[in-house]
């Protein structure tokens, strides 16, 4: 759908108005915001996020009634 895109477009107009030079940076700065929006998405859905470094599940049961 459009909402990766959305967020992708929130992110880059984000870091264009903190002054980050987005053709040098613009791969880092979406590469670091998918890994915070893929545990955000799955925090909110499933009440837990995934370790990146180990690709395991981290519960959340602050989130679980969500």
């Amino acid at each position: 759908g459009n909402a990766p895109s959305a967020v992708a477009n929130r992110v880059v107009l984000q870091a264009r108005n903190e002054g980050h030079d987005l053709a040098r940076e613009g791969n880092e700065i979406i590469r670091e915001a998918s890994k915070w929006v893929l545990n955000w998405l799955l925090l909110v859905k499933y009440g837990r996020k995934l370790n990146l470094n180990t690709l395991q599940w981290i519960p959340c049961k602050q989130f679980s009634h969500i």
